[in-house]
């Protein structure tokens, strides 16, 4: 399992990648797109395999809906 400091810097890495301006956005006039933290944590929960698409909902509108299943309790791993 991975401990708080090790998911810390990672979430921080992984958030330093993801908000890194792509090349010639500066001279664009939009800016670049960031991520929340709460967005970045949501990835590297993923990436860590802490949490599993449990369901993807689409409704008459096309909204897309992303269920994930995953336990907070570092001894269960049986999500």
């Amino acid at each position: 399992m991975y401990t708080e400091g090790d998911l810390s810097s990672l979430v921080k890495e992984l958030l330093n990648i993801l908000n890194k301006p792509e090349a010639g956005a500066a001279a664009s006039k939009k800016s670049p797109k960031r991520l929340s933290p709460a967005q970045g944590l949501v990835i590297a929960g993923l990436l860590l395999n802490l949490f599993e698409v449990n369901s993807l909902l689409i409704d008459k509108d096309r909204t897309v809906q992303v269920v994930l299943l995953g336990s907070l309790d570092p001894n269960n791993n049986n999500f």
